[in-house]
């Protein structure tokens, strides 16, 4: 009788502890009253409640030692530890979990959870609750622990969830928060201000966040910290997309890792009247992308690091009002910017970069440049970046040319009035793609340094152009003054389909039509210097109809050294070293160069000097010297040359033609025209006072000898 009775009590016991563990995954409530029954349990009996206790079910031999009030033996091959002391009766009949915290798979749930169980918490019978995920199971980082609270604080959708006044569950996310937490990613929910507006917060996002077409205004002392998260449709203010008036973000405020974060086309970023400015950096690694559209910073200090930008319609503006005592940095580090969209064409969205000083990128001059613009490691892809009224360290950069570079948008654009600012251009990478367009423009600015440059031109464009601006046919724009030069040009490769018309470097005026209208002194390109580069130039075989391509181009410049540059003439082309484009360019040093055929089989005549497009350019008060032509002339047109000294160059033949009768007054002397000496020739006798006694001058017309005597030129033909 006791074992049927022992038999039924151990299947009662079974049934109640199976329906707790498979519902609710629990400890069974079934009690052991004394010793002797331990070791009849059957193996479904895991968990048993003994003495206050629960005891877990181990196998193997009992343990042979501390097994007083610590193990009890079990059916054979197994035996009972102690787990939990001191249970009383609430807690055993509460069914305990095993962590001591509730589980739920939603929100939704942790609202609706029993009143018996919120009772429980309330009771210290069990911590809280565990809410698996916000909508789902899984749909957050990680589960989220919630305890009941007596918190004065408003419902936020997920650090503070109010059932009723007396039920508040809370989570303190310590100042760290992911969205998905307060159910973000929902199309439906998206970002509430509520959320956003906590103080000291870093937000994590880590997926999608739709903004909803809202304007969320984070707090100055919290932050954004992406982790293969996005922003979409709509703006948060007084973090990193708009920053308003009188807000500062502490720096590196703004991280991407493997992220997509777009920025809205319509945000301007905008602290005018907060002349201190701001300190931004915008981090990110290599698998990130930001989308930025037209957005601008005004007196801030501004750096994008390891970032990949994808820029859309509108310019991205860095700019100083000039007025702040404040100057501000600009820097791009190891990043790369392409155009997706093509840039609106007006006076705000020329380029697609702007950075300088106000107003100076609407073309007029401040004397001294508010902005440091530093770059390096970054490429620029379809992108016109203009750099106005600032000093600039651009190196090791890349830009390539696409659709946005059209319509006379060079690829780096460095412009302004002002004579303070310089510009060093090292070791970078102009690539005109294919396309027809400048690489670089020195508009209107001084002390520019380029060095090192490899320029891969397009057809029929100028690579770097250094010119003065002209008011159309009325004359200079009174703004410009001073704007005089100090260009240096050295040791760049210069190779590609260059302007017949002009020339790969090309230092004039911007209106070469101005033929008969004065150029004053003041506006010339002065001080310019192109030394030691290399020209491997071609103009394609569908345009080429004889012409010459040029390497360099002179327009009404004056105090212009061109040293130490080699021309290389591929295949069967032609090349110019110096064209002159229109009216008289003076004090011109053209020395130690060398025209060379790739070719050795060529009988094509280049030039070191000449015209390409028919205009009336001249050359005066200038020095010719130790230059090498393999193949053609010295001067490859007929044009009023006049106070030229010429000497130690080597050549085919002085003048392309049979006459130079326009070179007045030119000193002629130590020569090799064909391999053969020769000192001053040509068919105008220079004036005696311009040459010393003892040098010689054939009139190629008449054939006649004269020698340069102490009275005068004397006939010494025969001889």
């Amino acid at each position: 009788m006791k074992k049927q009775l022992l038999c039924l009590l151990l299947s009662a016991a079974y049934f109640v502890a199976s329906q707790v563990v498979k519902g609710q995954d629990l400890i069974p409530v079934y009690q052991v009253d004394t010793l002797s029954t331990f070791d009849k349990l059957g193996p479904d009996f895991e968990s048993v409640i003994y003495d206050g206790s629960i005891w877990k079910r181990r196998i193997g031999s009992l343990p042979a030692f501390g097994q007083i009030g610590r193990f009890i033996k079990g059916p054979d091959g197994s035996y009972y530890e102690r787990q939990l002391q001191g249970l009383d009766a609430a807690r055993i009949n509460a069914a305990v979990p095993e962590d001591d915290f509730y589980k739920v798979n939603s929100i939704q749930e942790l609202r609706t959870l029993s009143s018996d169980k919120i009772a429980n918490v309330q009771n210290n019978i069990v911590k809280g609750v565990q809410v698996l995920g916000y909508y789902t199971t899984g749909d957050t980082p990680d589960p989220i622990n919630y305890y009941l609270s007596d918190t004065t604080a408003a419902e936020d959708g997920g650090s503070v969830i109010v059932v009723n006044s007396s039920t508040k569950w809370v989570h303190d996310f310590n100042g760290i928060i992911d969205p998905a937490y307060f159910g973000a990613y929902n199309p439906n929910v998206g970002l509430t201000q509520a959320l956003i507006s906590k103080p000291n917060t870093t937000f994590v996002i880590t997926d999608t966040l739709n903004l909803k077409g809202n304007v969320r205004t984070l707090p100055p002392t919290s932050n954004l910290l992406f982790h293969g998260g996005a922003l979409k449709n709509g703006t948060i203010k007084n973090g990193f997309i708009s920053i308003q008036s009188g807000n500062i973000i502490a720096e590196k405020n703004f991280k991407l890792y493997g992220s997509y974060a777009f920025l809205s086309n319509d945000v301007t970023i905008n602290v005018v009247d907060y002349h201190d400015g701001g300190s931004y950096t915008v981090e990110s690694n290599d698998t990130a992308t930001i989308a930025i559209g037209q957005v601008a910073f005004y007196n801030a200090d501004v750096t994008f690091r390891n970032c990949r930008i994808i820029k859309g319609i509108g310019a991205f503006k860095f700019l100083n009002d000039g007025e702040s005592k404040k100057r501000t940095e600009v820097n791009f580090e190891n990043c790369a910017i392409k155009q997706i969209d093509a840039n609106i064409n007006n006076s705000d969205d020329t380029w697609a970069i702007v950075i300088g000083t106000i107003p100076a990128d609407k073309g007029s001059k401040n004397e001294e440049p508010h902005v440091k613009f530093t770059s390096r490691n970054t490429t620029f892809e379809n992108i016109g970046l203009a750099v106005y009224e600032a000093d600039s360290e651009i190196s090791r950069c890349d830009f390539k040319a696409g659709t946005n570079n059209d319509d006379n948008r060079e690829l780096l654009h460095l412009g302004g009035g002002g004579t303070r600012q310089i510009s060093y251009v090292t070791d970078c990478v102009f690539d005109a793609n294919g396309r027809a367009g400048d690489l670089l423009d020195t508009f209107n600015s001084s002390n520019k340094v380029i060095e090192r440059c490899r320029f891969k031109g397009g057809i029929g464009k100028n690579y770097i152009t250094i010119k003065s601006h002209i008011n159309g046919s009325t004359g200079i724009d009174s703004d410009q003054i001073g704007a005089q030069g100090n260009i240096v040009v050295s040791n760049c490769l210069f190779e590609g389909h260059a302007s017949r018309d002009f020339g790969a470097v090309a230092i004039y005026n911007d209106d070469r039509q101005l033929d008969t209208i004065p150029f004053p002194d003041v506006y010339k390109r002065h001080n310019v210097k192109v030394s030691g580069c290399t020209f491997k130039l071609a103009i394609p075989d569908s345009i080429e109809n004889g012409n010459h391509s040029a390497a360099i181009a002179l327009g009404s410049a004056r105090f212009v050294s061109i040293t130490n540059n080699t021309v290389l003439i591929p295949g069967m082309k032609r090349s110019v070293l110096v064209n002159l484009l229109y009216q008289a360019s003076e004090d011109i040093i053209i020395s130690g160069n060398m025209l060379r055929n790739e070719d050795a089989t060529s009988t094509l005549s280049s030039k070191l000097i000449g015209v390409t497009i028919g205009a009336a350019g001249t050359l005066r008060n200038s020095i010719i010297d130790n230059n090498i032509v393999q193949q053609g002339f010295i001067f490859g047109d007929q044009r009023h040359w006049g106070n030229l000294t010429i000497t130690n160059n080597s050549f085919t033949k002085m003048f392309n033609g049979t006459t130079d009768a326009l070179a007045i007054n030119c000193y002629r002397a130590g020569n090799k025209s064909a391999g053969v000496f020769s000192d001053n020739y040509g068919n105008t006798r220079p004036v005696a006072a311009s040459v010393p006694p003892g040098f010689s001058y054939f009139d190629t017309t008449t054939g006649k000898l004269f020698r340069r005597m102490e009275n005068g030129w004397v006939e010494v033909s025969g001889q």
